[in-house]
């Protein structure tokens, strides 16, 4: 049960984690060009 419960929240993390340096990515672009 506790294995897949943390396989279950590492599968939740994951895509939440790749948004998050997507959209940091997509600031930085931003903010590099005046």
């Amino acid at each position: 049960m506790a294995s897949k419960t943390a396989a279950a929240a590492s599968d939740d993390y994951q895509p939440t984690f790749e948004w998050i340096q997507d959209q940091g990515n997509h600031i930085l672009q931003v903010k590099l060009r005046p």
